[in-house]
């Protein structure tokens, strides 16, 4: 288990969309902050030497002479402070922090050829197959973590660590199923893990059963749980139950536990947006990229502000810092070709860009992600291929529930394709019909 319960959530912990006047944009593309449980990526080589995790099946922090210890394997940690052939470790989401020997550690660096080197010599080895899994899902190789993962738990099928792992993975596929049936059964196994409490509320949030969610968090809570997670996903509980006071605290009980958390930042934000004050939302997310400048949805976050601000330059180069940050952002790529495809500038328009980066987003969630569909759809109305873009609107049209609030303005959108025309306003007469549109050129 990683600190990432926080964990490759692609779906919203809300969906607070902003009424914003921003052009080309409309409700089956909503603008609006993603407040996720995220990985804490590193974006260099150099801020991944500052990043650890446990050499062998049996670890330990020291506070002083008392022990800490962890409610699992497969925690990154990072590297506060070195004092001789001891290290300071912390993994600030769930409140973990004390002492080391230097030698009870390899840097997220060296690991995957450690851990590789073990499976060398003992393919059977489950605790190097669960680690490597780790570190490889740590550096974005989603595919082959789910290898090692699933190896892992062909050995030892009670391997609640790896179950944990796995459960994040199934995440990012949008299975999130499959997601609480891991995790379902890690508690099974250990009904006092509180890390497995907190997972499975994260994804009982997601899918939107709040009770369940909630009686988790308290679970994990009496089990002893300082997770900011919990306390995120409260307050956002709060705000969809109309109470911004209750959701303060807890977003700035979060932030106590852990100073860096971005959806925390992302809560407070939603706050003034819920106002309608952006400036202050957007004054709020400027102090979340101070605060960790390695958070990809802190700048993603902050796109959307500006975005609705009609900053289409700075909200694209926000994006940027994402995709630096996490290349396989789903999000992130699905938001740069939205700007791309249907900016009402046509300067900053470029439709071949906006297929590709919409491919790659359609690619990551298995081609059943609506909002991708429909991006993807967007970008080749761009191009003025709108043979594709019906194809692939009409593809999202099919995944979304019938009753879904976005279904009429999905197929809005699908007749301006079937007439020829692009997702962004065009002059009065090509929307009448006058003349076929001619995208730009680049």
């Amino acid at each position: 288990m990683s600190p990432r319960f926080m964990v490759r959530l692609v779906a919203l912990l809300l969906a607070i969309v902003l009424c914003t006047g921003a052009r080309g944009a409309d409700p089956a593309h909503p603008l609006q902050l993603r407040t996720v449980i995220i990985p804490r990526k590193v974006s260099t080589t150099k801020a991944r030497a500052l990043e650890a995790v446990q050499r062998t099946e049996t670890f330990m922090l020291w506070d002083a002479n008392k022990p800490i210890k962890p409610c699992g394997v497969g925690f990154v940690y990072l590297v506060e402070k070195i004092d001789g052939e001891r290290l300071l470790l912390s993994e600030p989401s769930e409140g973990l922090r004390g002492w080391v020997h230097a030698s009870a550690v390899v840097p997220l660096t060296e690991a995957e050829p450690y851990f590789s080197g073990l499976i060398k010599v003992n393919p059977r080895n489950t605790f190097a197959l669960l680690m490597r899994g780790v570190v490889r899902y740590e550096t974005d190789d989603l595919d082959q973590a789910f290898v090692d993962l699933d190896a892992a738990l062909r050995l030892d099928p009670k391997s609640v660590s790896a179950l944990i792992e796995r459960a994040s993975l199934w995440q990012w596929r949008n299975r999130l199923d499959q997601a609480v049936a891991d995790v379902s059964k890690a508690i099974e196994l250990d009904p006092k893990n509180s890390f497995a409490y907190v997972e499975r509320g994260v994804f009982e949030y997601n899918m939107k059963k709040y009770n369940e969610c909630m009686g988790d968090f308290k679970q994990a809570i009496d089990l002893g749980s300082k997770a900011a997670v919990i306390h995120v996903c409260q307050g956002m509980i709060h705000l969809a139950r109309k109470d911004p006071i209750k959701a303060k605290t807890e977003f700035e009980s979060a932030l106590q536990i852990d100073p860096k958390h971005a959806d925390a930042y992302a809560g407070l934000a939603s706050i003034f947006l819920l106002r309608s004050e952006p400036s202050k939302a957007l004054t709020v997310l400027d102090q979340a990229v101070r605060a960790d400048p390695r958070s990809p949805d802190s700048y993603g976050n902050r796109a959307v502000v500006l975005l609705a601000r009609n900053e289409y330059k700075k909200a694209l180069d926000d994006l940027d810092d994402v995709l630096r940050l996490a290349p396989n952002s789903a999000r992130g790529l699905r938001e740069r070709s939205w700007i791309l495809a249907t900016c009402p500038d046509a300067k900053i328009r470029d439709g071949e860009q906006a297929v590709v980066l919409a491919s790659r987003a359609c690619e990551l969630t298995d081609w059943k992600e609506p909002h991708c569909l429909t991006t993807l759809a967007a970008a080749y109305s761009e191009k003025a291929d709108f043979d594709n873009a019906v194809k692939w609107q009409q593809k999202a049209i099919d995944l979304l529930a019938a009753k879904s609030p976005e279904i009429n303005e999905c197929r809005k959108a699908l007749d301006r394709y079937k007439s020829k025309k692009p997702n962004h306003p065009v002059g009065l007469l090509e929307e009448m019909g006058v003349r076929a549109y001619h995208q730009t050129t680049k």
